[in-house]
């Protein structure tokens, strides 16, 4: 999906990547439904969710936690992971939510963030 990064991509995965310190910051409440209405937009304006996450998720199906996926995960895999988790919200209202207040997305977060560190 993104075989050459541009500068307006990197700046956009940035942007991305700084939910990491707004997400575990709130608890469930109008703040934080304000920002994820925020994440989506900015996810979808810069055209990140990648529908080939049927493949991924079957890889790594032996992963013991997301937890341990996320440790090593590629950007192209964080961006699928990231897309399975918002498109399930659709079918499952506070899906993504549930997966913010659990942890799930601030560790794909944090992740995502040290990959654009080695991109500088």
């Amino acid at each position: 999906m993104l075989s050459k990064i541009t500068q307006e991509s990197l700046d956009g995965l940035n942007k991305i990547a700084a939910y990491k310190d707004v997400f575990p910051a709130n608890t469930d409440g109008p703040a934080l439904d304000k920002n994820i209405e925020l994440f989506l937009n900015d996810f979808y304006s810069y055209n990140f969710a990648d529908t080939n996450y049927a493949k991924l998720l079957e890889e790594n199906m032996n992963f013991i936690s997301l937890d341990n996926f996320s440790q090593n995960a590629t950007l192209e895999g964080l961006l699928q992971y990231l897309t399975f988790f918002l498109w399930t919200n659709k079918s499952f209202p506070g899906y993504f939510k549930k997966k913010i207040l659990d942890g799930t997305i601030q560790s794909l977060l944090v992740r995502l963030d040290e990959i654009l560190k080695t991109k500088k």
